[in-house]
């Protein structure tokens, strides 16, 4: 059974991962606003982190690893969508990507040892891996504000805010689908650039609104378990 703090420390955490992801998006969000929710989920996560040593949760390293790899990913694409601006410098950018290489790296060599509630919230480390490399590849373009040439890592607003977390695994279900299908057609994009100018807006409403955010996570159920089905049968016949 997971103890109370350790649900309410997570349910601290999740909408300031939340707030870090939309910034990236949103150019009115300042650069000491990201640099706070980045400070206070740190924080809130080594209370985690301690509460989670006190109870002897097994696969520590590597949920450590993971959600602090969260919280400073989410802080350094909101930081790079100002780079341009001032909002950091390309010494703390490069220090900043050397420093998640490090953790995923870790998380890669820990993952065959996961047990217990961690084994639950696996990401892709590898794909992050993918694209801390493109950004680093893309600093230059980044730096003199050339966002469009960057690789985008655009958030999933409205199943973030449901799900609590950026990488929550129907997150990231829904995320493929993004990435996988419908960002290679025409329709499929119009679709991906529509809902994102929706979408932040009724997701700070799901956060305060418990009984819509029931009814959104319903239907989105539904949408992963055919995802995943769908998923499972193409990567069957590859």
């Amino acid at each position: 059974m997971i103890p109370a703090e350790f649900e309410r420390l997570q349910a601290q955490i999740a909408p300031l991962v939340g707030r870090l992801v939309e910034a990236a998006q949103n150019p009115r969000v300042s650069a000491a606003e990201i640099r706070g929710w980045e400070r206070e989920a740190l924080d809130l996560n080594t209370q985690m982190n301690d509460l989670a040593v006190r109870y002897g949760y097994p696969s520590l390293d590597i949920g450590r690893a993971q959600s602090e790899g969260t919280i400073l990913f989410s802080a350094l694409l909101a930081l790079l969508m100002r780079a341009s601006a001032g909002a950091l410098t390309r010494q703390e950018a490069k220090q900043r990507i050397a420093d998640l290489k490090q953790l995923y790296l870790r998380c890669v060599r820990l993952t065959p040892e996961v047990d217990g509630l961690n084994s639950m919230f696996l990401i892709d480390f590898e794909e992050r891996l993918e694209k801390l490399a493109g950004i680093e590849r893309n600093l230059d373009n980044v730096f003199a504000g050339n966002l469009g040439r960057q690789p985008k890592a655009g958030g999933c607003y409205v199943a973030t805010a449901v799900y609590g977390s950026y990488d929550a695994p129907p997150v990231l279900v829904l995320r493929r689908f993004r990435d996988e299908r419908l960002q290679l057609s025409r329709c499929g994009r119009a679709l991906v650039h529509a809902y994102y100018k929706v979408s932040p807006p009724l997701a700070g409403r799901l956060r305060s609104a418990t009984r819509m955010n029931r009814a959104v996570r319903a239907v989105l159920d539904r949408i992963v378990r055919y995802l995943e089905r769908d998923q499972r049968r193409g990567d069957d016949c590859c």
